[in-house]
């Protein structure tokens, strides 16, 4: 199972996730001669998450390979961090005294 560099935008792949998609592709391949316990030892990964990328392929093929973040939880992390240091900034305003 080899995909290139044209096949992955021809498919709208963002670039950042191309040797992503084709290192699952490997582990594949991998997991046709040496089964799925094979390849989670050889390549130091574990069973579900092997099996969770073939169900994506199954229903996907090669987009269903892209890695999916949770974007909702990064923007919750950013918007968190956000808000601590804006209390901070409140409280070290709340604390010293303005100069005339």
């Amino acid at each position: 199972m080899e995909i290139t560099i044209v096949e992955l935008k021809a498919l709208k792949i963002a670039p950042r996730y191309h040797w992503w998609v084709r290192s699952r592709l490997a582990v594949f391949a991998y997991v046709a001669e040496h089964g799925v316990k094979g390849a989670s030892r050889r390549f130091g990964l574990d069973r579900k998450a092997i099996r969770e990328w073939r169900r994506r392929w199954q229903a996907a093929r090669v987009v269903g390979l892209v890695p999916r973040y949770p974007a909702d939880a990064i923007c919750d992390r950013l918007l968190h961090t956000a808000y601590k240091i804006e209390l901070n900034g409140e409280s070290i305003r709340k604390a010293t005294p303005l100069r005339p």
